[in-house]
């Protein structure tokens, strides 16, 4: 996406008695948007955590992050941070190759959720609900692809 950028000034001089005060109106046009000095702004196609500031006619990247959707919304994350979601710790991280910057998203760690929902680590013991059925000798294994199995043993059945 090639980025276009138009500085537009426009100086205001007002007189009072014995002062003159010089106010500078600054704006950054960028992409076709103009966007006033002194605010942080997105552009419309960019990605959605990336954002700019403008600051006397020029404007820099002021945050940036990756992206990702909880119930509908878009949700940033700051770039080389790490976050908990549904047992498995992700982490955001910034690559820059050819001039290209890209951002992405990676899984780093998962565990498994026992039966009342609390992150556990493969191998361990726990409750887990299968079929509405509490089973308390359970364990998981989490697959090269990220894939979480579990496996319970039956209750032993008292005669």
């Amino acid at each position: 996406m090639l980025l276009q950028v138009l500085i537009v000034t426009a100086a205001f001089i007002a007189t009072m008695e014995t002062a003159t005060i010089v106010k500078r109106a600054t704006s950054c046009n960028v992409n076709g948007g103009t966007y006033p000095d002194g605010q942080p702004f997105k552009i419309p196609g960019f990605p959605p955590c990336i954002e700019y500031f403008c600051s006397s006619g020029q404007f820099s990247l002021y945050k940036e992050g990756c992206s990702t959707v909880d119930n509908g919304n878009t949700v940033c994350h700051d770039v080389n941070s790490t976050w908990e979601k549904a047992c498995t710790t992700w982490s955001c991280t910034k690559s820059v190759k050819n001039g290209v910057t890209t951002y992405s998203t990676s899984a780093s760690a998962t565990k498994c959720a026992d039966a009342d929902g609390v992150c556990r680590y493969p191998g361990e013991t726990f409750s887990y609900v299968i079929d509405s059925k509490v089973y308390t000798n359970c364990t998981c294994a989490i697959t090269p692809d990220n894939i979480t199995r579990y496996s319970c043993q039956a209750p032993s059945s008292k005669k």
